[in-house]
């Protein structure tokens, strides 16, 4: 079977359901709305890796075209109601609307796990048996990536590791704000295609040195010996920031000034 190197890369720029609109949409809130795998941005962003044929990618389109404005208003229903229930428990005789909320939480949450069961059935019946082992094998390096550690989101670790922004993340999860033309959307994606895998390998990089800099110190190596894994561990995450740097130059360079400083505007929101 295929090897896909797809770590985080996975959670912060494919795995985000395309287009959610709320204002201040993290990915810990998206997790939130439902426990069901989004797999169709998943598969759509590893096509390639997938070899989707030209049926296969019109079989998709036509699912997304007709479920996806279904699912995207049932997430932010969901995300509304858990925010309108949070505030109403921080205030008094509000029972009665609290658990009117309750119900209506339930039956969306209830519409969005179909919807999303019925995407998985349709993704499946429309890969063969390989693309399909491929598939889960993708999903499951991104789950074992994102699983919380120590308590802590992984996403935490994600921004200590790499702290320049992910602009990408705002193209991915809010096309419709920014009005890309084709042409845009389509140097984007190839920009993606190109270049993100090798920073995801840079980031399990980083990851394993860290762990190797503390399995090594716990084994009783002195300062000189973990010297030269510390200056490797710099140079991979200077690599990293320099391909970030690039991306958002890149993206700089493909959009309208309009278009650039509402990308600023939107990611400020997520933080």
């Amino acid at each position: 079977m295929l090897r896909v190197v797809s770590p985080l890369l996975c959670l912060c720029i494919l795995l985000l359901p395309a287009g959610l609109q709320a204002k201040s949409l993290d990915m810990q809130k998206a997790m939130m709305a439902s426990p069901m795998p989004n797999l169709m941005m998943l598969l759509m962003n590893n096509r390639e890796v997938l070899a989707l044929d030209s049926e296969q990618l019109q079989a998709l389109s036509q699912w997304r075209k007709q479920n996806q404005v279904n699912q995207q208003q049932l997430t932010q229903d969901v995300l509304m109601l858990r925010k309108q229930l949070h505030d109403l428990s921080l205030e008094e005789d509000r029972g009665e609307l609290i658990d009117r909320l309750s119900h209506d939480l339930l039956v969306s949450q209830s519409e969005l796990i179909k919807v999303k069961s019925r995407c998985t059935k349709n993704v499946r019946s429309v890969l063969n048996p390989e693309q399909w082992l491929q598939l889960m094998e993708i999903y499951q390096q991104r789950r074992q990536i994102t699983q919380p550690a120590s308590g802590s989101m992984e996403a935490k670790t994600f921004i200590r590791v790499s702290p320049f922004p992910k602009y990408m993340l705002v193209v991915i999860m809010h096309p419709d704000k920014l009005g890309l033309m084709p042409e845009q959307d389509k140097a984007l994606d190839q920009w993606r295609i190109t270049n993100m895998n090798d920073w995801s390998i840079l980031f399990e990089e980083v990851h394993e040195l860290e762990r190797e800099i503390t399995r090594k110190s716990l084994e009783g190596q002195t300062k000189q010996q973990l010297t030269p894994i510390y200056d490797r561990l710099l140079s991979v995450r200077r690599e990293m920031e320099a391909k970030s740097m690039a991306c958002a130059d890149n993206m700089r360079n493909l959009l309208k000034p309009d278009q650039w400083q509402k990308v600023v505007e939107i990611y400020k929101t997520m933080l």
